[in-house]
């Protein structure tokens, strides 16, 4: 008996949409943390249906979801914590900044010694 070959390649094909969507919005530098979430959340997804595919009938789709999603998923983490990094050092900076800044103000006695109006 022959082996039954399936021609659908639905998840073949959303694996490759979800992958290449997570990619997308891995690079999306505007609104850093949400779409990096969302990216993963895509990737996971991707993997998921290439595996699916891949049971189904093993295919160039469920192969190429399967390299668009890890791909994805690895940008997205990557640049998650580029971002952060980047976040916790402009905080610092910015905490220093303001001691120094107060500690000028102590020094020069505040704010009353402004000309008055």
């Amino acid at each position: 008996m022959a082996k039954e070959v399936s021609l659908d390649n639905s998840f073949g094909i959303a694996s490759v949409v979800f992958g290449i969507l997570s990619i997308i919005f891995s690079l999306n530098i505007v609104a850093l943390f949400s779409t990096q979430v969302c990216g993963l959340i895509l990737a996971v997804v991707a993997f998921v249906f290439s595996r699916k595919q891949k049971k189904k009938a093993d295919n160039k789709w469920a192969r190429a979801g399967f390299i668009l999603s890890i791909i994805g998923a690895l940008l997205n983490i990557v640049i998650f914590i580029w971002a952060y990094r980047q976040l916790m050092e402009a905080l610092v900076q910015f905490q220093a900044q303001m001691q120094q800044v107060q500690a000028q103000m102590q020094a020069s006695g505040g704010l009353s010694n402004l000309p008055a109006a």
